[in-house]
């Protein structure tokens, strides 16, 4: 690696690609990552990774580096400013902030160490029956703007549940009534997101609130700032129905990445350097700088929209918590993402009833141990995120216990510290565990950046006022 080439990654000392530069120009490796192949055999990962590339082409969708800018140059391409769909936009720096405080991806909590017998279902393509919905507009039709967010000085909770968009609130979380149970939305610390109940302060979608409260599972104290959108439309329907018609394992690299790479900020360039580079965080032997985009930037790219990706992700959580509801009282041992795993096998049953896109179906059944956050055994079935198997061997039960004691990873802590259990789950298998009871300072600003609602702070179309941009500190994750 010479000093102008670069590594890429989403943090120092984590890398997702490489840029090299030759004497006419430059290229990017491709990398089994940004596929989302998990085979590390370099014969085989190749293969995986160079046939889903050409797979794409062959599909005549326009393949780049990764499936992520696949799956958006190809909605950019086929539809974007075609058709009812507005050419998109930038989003304009005012609703950057609260948007990504409301981008909280899938669950993922667990609630008791396994169980004897335990069934998971999942619900079938679920980021692609997200595509289906309603999604706020803000582009350029027939030479026009479309759409846009807004705000008002009206807090009152009442009039804000009716509209679509983001909302930061004081609540009172009391559900649900299963004390074992998970509650509604989630907040965020150092160790991850925390399903609590109590006092809270956070952003979230206004329909995620609204939901909660629906089902009598917490109360709203206060509005401090909430943006809505008025126009919405399913514009990516389309293309979830061009996903859809694809070799199976592509389309699911497509349509789980696209959502993510719209609310993705950027990351980090490594560069080698024989002596101190300026600003740079020194990590593996390089000098890592920040390139993404800053909250208050101009110069962000119009596939930049974490409206959208928290939308997208929105709609996911929303359906997996509701569908908790379903179950028995202390049956619900974890969910990941859009999968539960229940001992209720009737309740279980009942949910898969249903066919087609978007429904609930079995998955797995049998003996269940839970030893971390995506570190499980199921029915044989043994699953390990963060395992890395060239450090620590092929994967075996064994192994992984030895590296969530011996390593304690981000996944192992994750799970101790985001619940109060009775014991621990990575070695018990009765251990249970309770939501923790929280009352946390209200005044605490969860949404990055300046306040929506400072006019000082914006222009009429909401971007950062250029005196109030260049008196800000430099701006990282």
């Amino acid at each position: 690696m010479s000093p102008q080439d670069e590594l890429l990654g989403p943090q120092p000392g984590t890398f997702s690609g490489v840029k090299f530069y030759i004497k006419n120009g430059a290229f990017r490796v491709l990398t089994a990552g940004s596929w989302g192949v998990e085979e590390r055999n370099p014969t085989t990962c190749w293969n995986e990774v160079f046939g889903l590339y050409s797979q794409a082409k062959s599909c005549g969708l326009p393949a780049r580096t990764s499936a992520a800018s696949t799956a958006i140059q190809t909605y950019l391409e086929r539809f974007d400013g075609k058709d009812g769909h507005p050419s998109l936009r930038q989003l304009p720096s005012r609703w950057r902030g609260i948007a990504h405080s409301s981008l909280h991806g899938g669950p993922i909590v667990v609630t008791r160490g396994g169980a004897e017998d335990a069934v998971q279902i999942d619900i079938n393509k679920a980021y692609l029956a997200a595509l289906r919905e309603p999604m706020p507009i803000l582009g350029v039709e027939d030479d026009h703007k479309v759409g846009g967010w807004f705000t008002t000085d009206d807090r009152r909770w009442s009039t804000i549940r009716k509209l679509y968009g983001f909302v930061d609130a004081s609540i009172r979380v009391l559900g649900p009534t299963d004390p074992e149970g998970i509650p509604p939305l989630p907040i965020h610390d150092w160790s991850g997101a925390i399903y609590a109940r109590g006092y809270l302060r956070g952003s979230w979608t206004i329909a995620s609130v609204r939901e909660a409260e629906d089902r009598g599972e917490l109360e709203v104290l206060a509005v401090h700032a909430f943006a809505f959108a008025p126009t919405t439309r399913p514009i990516f329907a389309p293309l979830g129905e061009l996903f859809e018609t694809l070799p199976p394992v592509l389309s699911k690299r497509l349509y789980t990445r696209f959502w993510g790479r719209l609310g993705m900020r950027g990351g980090y360039i490594a560069h080698t350097s024989d002596k101190p580079v300026e600003g740079a965080v020194p990590c593996s032997g390089l000098w890592w700088n920040w390139n993404g985009v800053d909250l208050t930037s101009y110069e962000a790219g119009r596939t930049y929209r974490p409206d959208l990706a928290a939308s997208i992700a929105s709609f996911n959580h929303r359906r997996v918590i509701a569908a908790t509801r379903s179950f028995a009282p202390g049956s619900v041992i974890a969910l990941h993402v859009d999968s539960i795993w229940t001992d209720d096998f009737a309740g279980a049953a009942r949910m898969t009833r249903k066919t087609g896109l978007g429904s609930w179906r079995e998955k797995r059944r049998g003996p269940l141990r839970f030893y971390g956050v995506g570190c499980y055994e199921h029915d044989g079935h043994l699953a390990a995120s963060g395992y890395d198997a060239t450090k620590n061997g092929t994967l075996t039960r064994e192994r992984v216990l030895d590296w969530l004691q011996v390593e304690n990873p981000a996944h192992r802590r994750s799970l101790v510290k985001s619940r109060v259990w009775t014991g621990d789950p990575a070695v018990d298998m009765a251990a249970r565990s309770r939501p923790f009871n929280l009352v946390l300072d209200l005044q605490t600003n969860p949404v990055p950046g300046w306040k929506i609602d400072d006019e000082k702070c914006w222009t009429l179309g909401g971007w950062a006022r250029p005196e109030t941009n260049e008196a800000a500190v430099p701006e990282t994750p």
